[in-house]
């Protein structure tokens, strides 16, 4: 759970597969060159292998990378009010529908007690005990379950038609909001909870670590009732809301990851904007200083990756090279990717996938279905790869397949 252990034992595992297919040192005909690949946390680490280990990784595709989020550059904003706009693009009317019911559902659970908000929306029993037991706990952790799914929706929300999930809630909140009354929003926001539940990874692996992106599965079939329990991060103290305002995931994945936005990578997410569609519930570094040492004893270190490493602008385009990275312009992380080309002579490219969501062109489906700036990201990809293969082989006779 420490992102430069996490780089070392990558290179370790690299040079040792290297030795088992006898590739020889760089610039020998028997060489292996090294391109690594992720997308979300996994993208920035792709990143980080480039540019902390040049002599082991030659070229690295970063996609969905967030590295502005780490060099602690985007507003706390940014990021919700690029799912807002995702929404409003995928469902004409859905921020406006979607607001009212979250303010709706804000002040039924003022006035409710625990008892009347387990059965309101459908809660399975026994509650959580503990912290997460306190009532304006409860009420905190389902607000913020239902606006973290909004933010996995958002991930998933690729190709832009009327079957993503995201376009299928908005579709059932703009309903809601046209029947008006307080019974109709509180009802969308019970079937969102009871319809999507969040895969028992983290993000980033989505962070959120991120190692795999979160996003809202199909409930379970039999399950009638919401399982707060199995939406929360293990170990003590564990709430919804937790390092990582995206969303951190359920289970122990989800406490690491919890662990690793309570350390290094530290994420500026909140919720206050009149641009977005959630309640004003503002993020600061007094939250997370208490979040982090009441869950683990420790203190956040938000700079300190920046501060090792580099990760301005001049800094990468001074250190390192060959690093492709791409961003899907519906995805909220792409707020906080390299958006523009940081040195094209040296391999420092960007490409944006205008309707692209968090790291579509790493999709196993990719095909005819895609849209065509994803197709076209694929064939500039392989074309850039191609060229630093042979680079990299200081273009010698053998022949490269991508």
């Amino acid at each position: 759970m420490n992102t430069q252990q996490a780089l070392a034992d990558t290179a370790h595992f690299i040079r040792s597969q290297q030795g088992d297919f006898n590739c020889t040192k760089r610039g020998t005909a028997g060489y292996c060159p090294v391109h690594t690949i992720g997308g979300s946390y996994p993208g920035f680490l792709s990143a980080m292998m480039r540019l902390r280990y040049p002599a082991v990784v030659d070229s690295a595709h970063a996609a969905s990378a967030p590295i502005r989020f780490y060099a602690q550059q985007v507003d706390q904003y940014a990021y919700y009010t690029k799912v807002t706009e995702s929404a409003e693009r995928s469902f004409a009317g859905c921020p406006h529908a979607v607001l009212s019911a979250f303010l709706t559902m804000e002040a039924y659970m003022r006035n409710a007690t625990a008892d009347d908000i387990a059965q309101h929306f459908s809660l399975c029993t026994p509650l959580p005990e503990g912290r997460a037991a306190d009532k304006d706990q409860l009420a905190d952790n389902l607000l913020f379950l239902a606006e973290q799914t909004f933010a996995n929706l958002n991930m998933a929300n690729y190709p832009p038609d009327n079957k993503t999930g995201l376009y299928k809630a908005c579709a059932s909140f703009v309903a809601a909001a046209s029947q008006g009354g307080q019974e109709g929003a509180l009802d969308a926001m019970r079937s969102l909870l009871l319809s999507t539940s969040l895969s028992s990874s983290s993000k980033l692996a989505s962070g959120r670590a991120y190692f795999q992106t979160a996003v809202a599965a199909e409930r379970p079939l039999g399950e009638s009732c919401f399982n707060l329990q199995k939406q929360l991060p293990a170990g003590q103290s564990a709430t919804a809301r937790c390092g990582d305002w995206s969303g951190c995931g359920a289970g122990h994945d989800g406490e690491m990851w919890d662990y690793q936005t309570c350390t290094f990578e530290v994420e500026q997410i909140g919720f206050g904007s009149a641009a977005q569609m959630f309640p004003t519930r503002r993020w600061s570094k007094e939250w997370l200083q208490n979040h982090c040492r009441q869950r683990f004893g420790v203190s956040p270190q938000p700079l300190a990756l920046a501060e090792l490493w580099g990760l301005e602008d001049s800094d990468l385009r001074a250190q390192t090279s060959r690093i492709v990275f791409t961003n899907g312009l519906n995805d909220g992380w792409s707020v906080g990717g390299i958006l523009e080309d940081l040195a094209p002579e040296k391999g420092l490219l960007a490409i944006n996938l205008p309707n692209g969501a968090h790291h579509s062109e790493l999709s196993h489906s990719y095909g005819q279905s895609d849209t065509p700036d994803v197709q076209a990201a694929h064939a500039q990809i392989i074309e850039v790869l191609g060229r630093w293969l042979l680079e990299v082989k200081d273009a010698s006779p053998c022949e490269v397949h991508v």
